[in-house]
């Protein structure tokens, strides 16, 4: 016998999640630290639109190559925000969970 859906069972949506970062310290090709901040989207499901930002952070901030870049010190932290959050019917057209950032660069004052 196959059981069937638990009363207590979640539905998990599909979500499309763009997050902001901002005060991202790099180091440029001439050595000087340059800050940056990017626009980047993940494709996440969960079961709400608070678990999903949240699994889009966690993507974000435990990518290895973005880790491996930044230099903040430990008292200058860079930031990541939730810029906007779509809860979707399918991911037709996307490969989930999304890569890829696009950076910008932060003029001093």
């Amino acid at each position: 016998m196959v059981p069937g859906p638990s009363r207590y069972s979640v539905r998990v949506k599909k979500f499309r999640v763009l997050l902001h970062g901002e005060n991202f310290l790099f180091t440029t090709e001439d050595g000087r630290p340059q800050v940056h901040g990017f626009y980047t989207t993940r494709w996440v499901e969960a079961e709400n639109a608070e678990a999903a930002e949240l699994a889009a952070v966690e993507l974000v901030r435990s990518d290895p190559g973005l880790v491996e870049a930044t230099v903040n010190p430990r008292d200058d932290s860079p930031m990541i925000y939730l810029a906007d959050l779509r809860e979707l019917a399918d991911f037709d057209g996307v490969s989930p969970p999304g890569a890829g950032y696009t950076f910008y660069t932060v003029n001093p004052e």
